[in-house]
């Protein structure tokens, strides 16, 4: 099966939450084979059963088979790890502030109780508060529930809610952590009665942050991070450790798209230390040249050590080594 992908540039924001504006082609590439790889169902299926309580005690083919897309019901189990998730309704329009899309978003259905869960991946730590984010889109979710999971005032059909953010490369500090979030009744005063039974959060969020080698963690942590962020073992390789070790089987189509993560990986790696070599020239060439200007050196001289020198920068670090 072709798995070349192609980059999808649609939506107002990428899967990894950065806007879809000045992303290089590897980088939409590497975006759309993640989002392709969480689409699988044995991969939601374990993100269920670490993440949602009502699923925990769940196998992972009765979790794969609680979601509910677009494609017809599946009863048989082989065909549940074959199968991918077509996720509804990922696009949301804000009337004045334009529109945010999902990387993933299904229900699920729980003992005749139907769930609505949301996929965030991050690649990275963004500039902003992934957290933040993750509230704005939870609030977005329940909100658009009016007038299509419940109508009127009939409130007490709104869907619970959940969104899990995983983020394959955090800053140092937050490696290997995991956080929960949720939206909970608590008594304020000493006379309140402390009785969560009579009212179950709207709105619950997990998030993921991976980091370090495959082999330590939790078990979805370790899932996760074979997936996204192990870039030497192939795809049949990574297929008999997620079989062997997880009980998760692995189609043809899925390793060939592990196989496709791994090459992109490798090249978003380059890219991202040639960016740092530029970074640390440009960063030398900055001090050299403001340390030179301090000094009152002429400015052919300046001209002559840095060759590669352009007028703006020069003007620019003129302006502040003199300020």
């Amino acid at each position: 099966m072709n798995t070349s992908i192609v980059p999808n540039t649609s939506g107002t924001f990428n899967a990894f939450g950065t806007s879809v504006a000045g992303t290089s082609p590897l980088e939409a590439r590497y975006d759309d084979a993640a989002k392709l790889l969480l689409s699988f169902r044995p991969v939601l299926g374990k993100l269920l059963t670490a993440c949602i309580p009502a699923c925990r005690d769940m196998t992972l083919e009765e979790a794969m088979a609680c979601i509910l897309d677009s494609t017809a019901e599946i009863t048989d189990p082989e065909h549940l790890y074959e199968s991918r998730v077509i996720g509804m309704n990922t696009e949301v329009i804000f009337s004045k502030i334009g529109k945010a899309q999902y990387d993933l978003c299904f229900c699920i259905l729980v003992k005749g109780r139907k769930i609505q869960v949301i996929i965030e991946m991050f690649s990275g730590a963004p500039k902003y508060s992934p957290e933040n984010k993750n509230v704005f889109y939870l609030a977005a979710s329940v909100v658009r529930q009016k007038n299509n999971a419940f109508f009127d005032d009939d409130y007490d059909s709104m869907q619970e809610t959940y969104l899990i953010s995983i983020m394959a490369d955090p800053k140092a500090s937050d490696r290997d952590t995991a956080y929960q979030y949720d939206f909970e009744k608590k008594g304020l005063f000493n006379h309140c009665v402390q009785n969560a039974e009579d009212y179950r959060g709207m709105m619950h969020m997990t998030d993921l942050r991976l980091g370090g080698s495959y082999e330590t963690g939790e078990e979805i942590e370790r899932i996760m991070k074979l997936l996204f962020t192990e870039t030497e073992m192939a795809g049949e390789e990574k297929a008999v450790i997620l079989e062997n070790e997880f009980g998760m089987k692995t189609s043809e189509y899925m390793m060939e798209v592990m196989d496709d993560m791994c090459d992109l990986s490798r090249g978003l790696i380059s890219i991202g230390e040639e960016r740092g070599e530029k970074r640390g020239e440009k960063k030398a060439e900055k001090e050299g040249v403001m340390n030179m200007i301090r000094l009152q050196l002429p400015e052919s001289t300046i001209f002559s050590v840095f060759p590669g020198l352009s007028r703006d920068d020069y003007h620019s670090y003129r302006q502040e080594a003199l300020h």
